[in-house]
């Protein structure tokens, strides 16, 4: 009886300690899995598929969203405004002009690298930019090195004017802040291309035709100079 008792105990004791063994080794394992967790850095995303970037450039200030559909191709589409006056001289004449920006970008983005945000883009710029003028509160004007007399401020018009459709070509891209990679400073730098279209009259039928047509003629040969419009943009974007 003895004997067997002693067993008893023996064999009490040792599922005791191989019970207390397991259990000190689940509580390693979970303690090494906790301090893994927590230790392991959150992974680096390379990159998210919707973006809205606040922007302010060339084009004015507004903002554009973007889809990022696939590693090497995504879409966009803004607007962006901007509009200012001024007087100032035009060729001859003198005008009271007001600047206007509105453009809608509408484009495909081409991501050569997965893991980078640089991109070119191709499209189209929706465009209602224009230069509008009209003589002022004077009562002589020069047009054409002719000067005239008493023509009521606002008789002469001038207007600047671009394709409502111009091409354009960009390139982009923007750094992360974090690896996260939800926000992020961009950039884009490219061109539109499209030539201005010149109108000028005069409602008090006072200046001559020939006068008008040869400021008419200045203004334009002035206004090819310039059929790029530069795209310069900063921004702030979010992705998500």
């Amino acid at each position: 009886m003895t004997t067997n008792k002693s067993y008893r105990n023996l064999a009490a004791a040792i599922l005791f300690s191989l019970g207390a063994l397991g259990l000190n080794a689940q509580t390693a394992r979970d303690n090494a899995a906790l301090e893994t967790t927590t230790n392991t850095p959150t992974a680096e995303v390379a990159y998210h598929p919707f973006t809205i970037s606040p922007e302010v450039g060339t084009t004015g200030a507004g903002a554009t969203v973007g889809w990022r559909f696939a590693d090497h191709f995504g879409v966009r589409a803004g607007m962006d405004y901007f509009q200012y006056s001024y007087s100032g001289n035009v060729k001859d004449a003198q005008y009271n002009l007001k600047f206007r920006l509105i453009s809608e970008p509408l484009g495909l983005d081409l991501f050569p690298f997965k893991k980078s945000s640089f991109h070119l883009s191709l499209g189209a710029l929706i465009n209602q930019n224009q230069f509008t003028g009209a003589n002022g509160s004077v009562e002589s004007v020069t047009v054409n090195g002719t000067t005239y007399n008493n023509i009521p401020a606002g008789a002469l018009s001038l207007k600047l004017k671009q394709p409502s459709v111009l091409p354009y070509a960009s390139l982009g891209g923007s750094i992360y802040l974090g690896h996260a990679h939800h926000w992020a400073l961009g950039g884009e730098l490219g061109a539109a291309y499209g030539k201005w279209n010149v109108s000028f009259n005069d409602s008090s039928g006072t200046i001559s035709a020939s006068d008008i047509a040869a400021e008419l003629s200045k203004v334009q040969n002035f206004a090819n100079k310039f059929p790029v419009w530069p795209i310069i943009k900063l921004n702030v974007s979010y992705s998500f």
